[in-house]
């Protein structure tokens, strides 16, 4: 029988999770918005679960490379030109996605005009969030970070700038920083220097592979109007809990995680319904769902003021 202590093996949240959580309940939007479609709303009520989406996936995945090409350009100061050049060859293929990121996003406005048109057209909805409960959910369990992004420029120098420091010593302590010298004379690798190389580069990998994370809470200022909030996660390869749904582009990748323990502690405060649904029909229809799935009365059903016909 528990005697109401935590077990010794239980996960403790460090204190700069905390120093996180902190600024989040000072200073964090009372809500934020995720925007899905009709199908998204029943399936993150019924599960309550929400997908995220492998990085390389989502609609333009350039804008996740905003700071990593930012620290790439310091980087080029930093090293010998054939270790630079065998850098960008290892972040060219695919470096800079192990382990890969998942994130789910949210917006700090519920009645956007362009998160309708973009996410949840024709007929969508927008989950009201608490910004609080999802962040200490999340965060405190240590299953990922729940922030918002950033789009200053000057920030994602900054941030550039820490990581080309990190990058550097990493490649300099796994591979001794001189790859001429690990070449020697040859024209290509034989299978010695391979096996050789193979450990090396795994070291190096797994110490920065925490950068792809936080490279996704960074964004051209060109995506400032999004006010995006963002949890980003990780995933290993030998995690096997994996959806694949499919895209406009092909098959995407996605993980499902809980975002609450039940409905009676669910941070779902409000569902806005969108631009061109009935009003009247949508927040019976909406008030229905909820009922369904054994949500609080008090959440409101709201309709957008958006002046957006799908």
């Amino acid at each position: 029988m528990s005697d109401g202590t935590e077990p010794e093996n239980a996960w403790q949240a460090p204190p700069e999770v905390e120093t996180l959580l902190t600024w989040i309940d000072d200073n964090g939007p009372e809500l934020v918005w995720h925007y899905t479609d009709q199908a998204g709303l029943q399936g993150i009520l019924s599960s309550g679960e929400i997908w995220t989406t492998d990085t390389s996936y989502l609609n333009d995945s350039r804008e996740l490379t905003f700071a990593l090409d930012q620290m790439i350009d310091v980087v080029s100061r930093e090293l010998a030109p054939a270790d630079f050049a065998a850098l960008k060859v290892l972040f060219a293929g695919g470096l800079r996605r192990s382990p890969r990121t998942l994130v789910a996003c949210f917006c700090e406005e519920g009645d956007l005009l362009s998160q309708w048109r973009g996410y949840a057209s024709p007929g969508g909805y927008a989950i009201g969030m608490d910004t609080r409960l999802l962040a200490r959910h999340w965060m405190s369990e240590g299953v990922g970070m729940f922030l918002p992004v950033k789009y200053s420029e000057s920030d994602a120098t900054s941030a550039a700038t820490r990581w080309a420091a990190t990058v550097t010593r990493e490649w300099k302590s796994a591979l001794g920083g001189d790859m001429q010298a690990l070449f020697g004379d040859k024209t290509k690798p034989d299978e010695d220097l391979v096996e050789r190389f193979a450990p090396m580069l795994y070291k190096f990998s797994s110490s920065i592979g925490h950068l792809n994370s936080m490279a996704a809470l960074y964004k051209h200022p060109a995506f400032s109007e999004e006010l995006e909030w963002r949890f980003v996660t990780n995933l290993h390869e030998q995690q096997s809990n994996v959806g694949v749904r499919s895209g406009p582009a092909g098959l995407v990748p996605y993980r499902a995680m809980p975002f609450q323990k039940s409905t009676t502690d669910s941070p779902v405060c409000a569902i806005r319904i969108g631009p061109g649904l009935d009003e009247l029909n949508q927040t019976i229809a909406v008030r229905d769902l909820l009922r369904m799935y054994g949500y609080s009365e008090d959440v409101d059903v709201v309709a957008s003021a958006a002046p957006f016909r799908p």
